[in-house]
């Protein structure tokens, strides 16, 4: 195609975009970015600990449920304010144990029922949810070994 004053051709220049890095798209205001930066598997562990730190607390929650997390930011989540956060980092199967037996204290039911189903949770730690009166489960007798103490763990409100 030519342009009719001069006689050249009309060159189309095209540029591609660059992508984003992971960086800075958790640098970005957008919460929902952030989300899901935090919530790749992929991403470096120096990005999930500064995201561990974000003021959303839907971030901090992809970040404590991400299995790739680092232990320093799963640890700096165990005290986070919402206990939606906490639950998620209940729920991470890659949380430690030492995270689990801090999280097994928690005053919130979600966060105590999230601590006793997940598999990395010790059975001192079990036997600890099953016979507080204020726990949201309970274990039948004192079965306490790790397989008999799976089967048998049930949430009341499912009772």
């Amino acid at each position: 195609m030519t342009t009719l004053r001069t006689g050249k051709p009309r060159v189309r220049v095209r540029t591609k975009r660059r992508k984003p890095t992971p960086a800075e798209r958790a640098a970005s205001p957008d919460r929902w970015v952030r989300v899901d930066v935090a919530s790749d598997p992929a991403v470096s562990q120096e990005i999930l600990l500064k995201l561990a730190c974000d003021s959303d607390a839907g971030v901090r929650a992809a970040v404590a449920f991400n299995r790739q997390a680092p232990a320093e930011a799963l640890n700096s989540l165990v005290a986070d304010a919402d206990h939606h956060v906490r639950a998620r980092l209940a729920e991470n199967a890659n949380a430690g144990r030492d995270v689990l037996g801090r999280l097994a204290g928690d005053p919130d039911r979600e966060v105590r029922s999230c601590v006793a189903r997940n598999r990395n949770t010790s059975p001192e730690v079990l036997a600890q949810l099953a016979v507080d009166k204020n726990s949201c489960c309970h274990m039948d007798g004192s079965m306490i070994e790790r397989g008999a103490a799976r089967g048998r763990l049930r949430l009341r409100n499912e009772q």
